[in-house]
């Protein structure tokens, strides 16, 4: 259960970046000033063991987060006509690649070796892979849910605000 909530959770804050970072796509690039910041440093991540951070690994790929992830923001990123299915491909492709080492000092962060152990039996149960098996079809379905009450209570609201 933790993990699906997890997913949707990463999935919520993900999609929507994702779908900010769309339109940047097909933008004009200037070059960014010496004194301007780029992006996160994500050299600057925290010094994690060895030991924390082949089990922080494990735990991602016993839950099969990073292709939920993946199957979350594609369609986000296929709504817009503007990027090319090329770009939206190599985006996902690049995020497939990164994706561990973006989140493991978040895990690292948040979690103990206690916890990090605890997740990693249960998705490496019986219960804990049925969980992971259904995930995927579970968060499709309340992104759904979620995405459809959204555009119904924003047209509320802005037609309440007399937009």
């Amino acid at each position: 259960m933790k993990r699906t909530f997890m997913s949707l959770a990463i999935a919520t804050i993900i999609t929507p970046l994702t779908v900010g970072i769309a339109p940047s796509l097909t933008s004009p690039v200037r070059a960014a000033t010496p004194t301007e910041e780029i992006g996160p440093d994500f050299s600057e991540d925290p010094d994690i063991s060895p030991e924390k951070e082949a089990l922080i690994q494990e735990v991602i790929e016993a839950s099969n987060e990073a292709e939920g992830i993946l199957t979350s923001v594609r369609p986000a990123l296929e709504q817009d006509p503007q990027v090319p299915q090329e770009a939206v491909d190599e985006y996902l492709r690049r995020l497939e690649a990164d994706y561990v080492d973006l989140v493991t000092p978040v895990y690292a962060e948040h979690y103990n070796m206690e916890q990090l152990q605890a997740m990693l039996a249960f998705y490496q149960s019986d219960v804990g892979q049925e969980i992971t098996a259904r995930s995927e079809e579970f968060n499709q379905d309340t992104f759904e849910r979620v995405r459809s009450w959204g555009e119904m209570n924003m047209r509320e609201i802005m037609e309440d605000m007399g937009y």
